[in-house]
């Protein structure tokens, strides 16, 4: 059987190439053209430039800018038409599809050449030893690839839905996060504020008492002061008149009166030191004292606790230096958190040098004091051992059992009967990592390894029972010691 053939169109099919968006493939939707002359549809470029801080053209990297997006009319109007023109010749193709070379009805399909053929094609050299297959096999065989294909991306979509609902939950998680943030930014800053203006009246205080009794103290030597000199000006006035006297009524006095002057005629008392205000003593280093003063009322430690890597079972203290076991609840799914067992990571990590911190365990049965390494999905590892990059020694419950574990399997005899606080010693660079008993002051383990980078101090709480809260493990504050000394 066979039909003539249909005019051939030279243009089509590379016209048809340049109506297609670089993006998304597909005919220009609102096409916008770039400053660099490249066109894309409205939307492809839009969301490419979504997540991007520079701005650029997709295919020739020019940069340009939102305001660059000059729809293209001209190209919209003729993908209209092209696709118009798709649609009418689609409707008038019913029926057998014919071969252009032969034209016969096309009853095969070329796996490799992906093309229907007639049987005359078969055999021509084009799809000579090719694999060719009734039309009705290759399009159940293609049917069931292209429904593969679909189940794929709607697993694919799930998983897009999932990453998206996990990032929506962030934007929930940090709000809340935000606002107790704020809070307790408040407080503590209230905390201090406090602290100053009790310090500020106490010291006003002080100067105002010192400035009275300075006051008081001047007041009774002016009093005093006074007082003399009203009786020098009474001798001076009765001087003048005993001259004014005759001669034996001046000399029958003398004697009276040089007894009575030699009473009254004495030197004033030498002005006393420490009259004026002690200035040094409220403004010299004010602020400086304040600050030693301050170190009294602050607990120092040596790093914090991160509730981003804190497990779901794990309670976290609002200062951050006191983490517990409790029932489980439901936290943001970031990839930095535990997941599997109730553990947690401090805010900072040590890749060199030498660094020591104590923890307190009083009243814990089940726990774990050590450093990992700094993972990026920490919850994805469920051994933490040694050879997982976790080192460690631990307590679990057990009846009869108050010997000390280790994450590499070590057997020791060390008792944990009586220990309250754990001093951790980490030297970097020699690749130790020791514990001791800090009150007894005494040896419990020491690690040898190769640590291969940088490590953070891990911890895991647990308690007797599920869901009963277990006592809190604490991070014990350091000692702060100000050294004084000029400048080199």
């Amino acid at each position: 059987m066979k039909k003539p053939a249909p005019p051939a169109s030279s243009s089509s099919s590379p016209f048809k190439e340049e109506l297609l968006c670089p993006i998304c493939y597909d005919p220009f939707k609102e096409a916008v053209t770039l400053s660099c002359g490249h066109n894309f549809c409205k939307g492809c470029v839009t969301r490419s430039w979504r997540d991007q801080a520079r701005h650029a053209c997709p295919v020739c990297k020019e940069t340009s800018a939102p305001a660059d997006l000059s729809p293209n009319h001209t190209l919209n109007n003729i993908v209209e038409k092209l696709l118009k023109q798709e649609r009418e010749q689609q409707q008038q193709q019913q029926g057998p599809a014919f071969c252009a070379l032969h034209q016969e009805e096309a009853r095969l399909f070329c796996a490799e050449d992906k093309e229907l053929v007639c049987f005359a094609c078969q055999s021509s050299k084009q799809h000579k030893n090719h694999k060719v297959c009734p039309i009705g096999e290759a399009a159940k065989d293609y049917r069931a690839k292209w429904k593969n294909m679909e189940n794929s991306l709607r697993a694919k979509m799930r998983d897009f839905a999932s990453v998206k609902r996990t990032y929506e939950a962030f934007v929930q998680h940090n709000q809340n996060t935000a606002t107790g943030l704020e809070q307790q930014i408040k407080k503590q800053f209230d905390e201090l504020h406090d602290f100053l203006r009790a310090e500020e009246a106490a010291m006003l205080a002080e100067l105002q008492e010192e400035a009275r009794q300075k006051l008081s103290l001047i007041k009774g030597k002016v009093k005093k002061l006074s007082e003399e000199s009203d009786a020098l000006l009474r001798e001076v006035t009765q001087l003048q008149a005993d001259l004014q006297e005759d001669d034996v009524a001046f000399l029958q006095k003398h004697k009276n009166r040089k007894r009575r002057l030699a009473c009254t005629i004495e030197e004033p008392e030498s002005i006393l030191p420490g009259m004026l205000l002690e200035v040094t003593k409220y403004l010299g280093s004010l602020q400086y004292t304040v600050w030693k003063k301050m170190l009294e009322i602050i607990k120092i430690v040596p790093f914090s606790f991160d509730p981003n890597s804190a497990a779901g079972w794990l309670t976290v203290s609002d200062n951050l230096t006191s983490v517990a076991y409790a029932s489980y609840k439901l936290v943001a799914d970031n990839p930095e958190r535990f997941t599997s067992t109730p553990c947690i990571l401090c805010s900072r990590g040590f890749s060199k040098g030498f660094h020591t911190w104590e923890v307190e365990v009083d009243g814990i049965k089940n726990w774990r004091v050590g450093v990992a390494k700094r993972w990026d999905r920490p919850g994805q590892y469920f051994h933490h051992d040694a050879r997982s990059g976790f080192w460690f020694i631990y307590r679990l419950l057990a009846k009869d059992d108050d010997r000390c574990q280790t994450s590499n399997t070590a057997h020791l005899e060390v008792s944990f009967k009586n220990l309250r606080r754990i001093r951790v010693e980490l030297d970097c660079d020699e690749g130790e990592l020791s514990f001791y008993n800090a009150d007894q002051k005494s040896h419990i383990y020491t690690f040898h390894e190769n640590f291969g980078g940088e490590v953070v101090p891990y911890f895991y709480v647990g308690s007797h029972t599920p869901d009963v809260p277990s006592e809190p493990l604490r991070i014990c504050p350091l000692q702060v010691l100000v050294k004084e000394n000029y400048p080199k």
